[in-house]
């Protein structure tokens, strides 16, 4: 398949999951994950993505990332840890 192909068949499975979203069915593409439609109390129209469950794990994966990443520093700190660094960096506006 070269790129023309792929970006037709992409265009394709766009207008399909758009079609089918817009009659309120969700729709499942097996190695992706799931579109599902809802409309809210306005009457307004959301799609929301249920990434697949395997890219999920596979992504989660400890050490399966390898791009930048800021602060990474605070990975594991406690919301009273994250509190008492603001607080020493905004003294005027303290969380109690």
């Amino acid at each position: 398949m070269n790129k023309g192909d792929l970006q037709i068949a992409l265009s394709e499975l766009s207008g399909a999951v758009t079609f089918f979203n817009k009659r309120g069915q969700g729709v499942k593409l097996d190695g992706l994950g799931t579109y599902l439609p809802s409309i809210d109390t306005k009457g307004e129209l959301s799609i929301s993505h249920r990434l697949d469950a395997d890219i999920k794990n596979t992504l989660n994966a400890k050490g399966a990332y390898h791009g930048d990443m800021q602060f990474r520093e605070n990975i594991g700190k406690t919301n009273e840890e994250f509190i008492a660094m603001w607080n020493k960096d905004h003294p005027e506006d303290l969380v109690v």
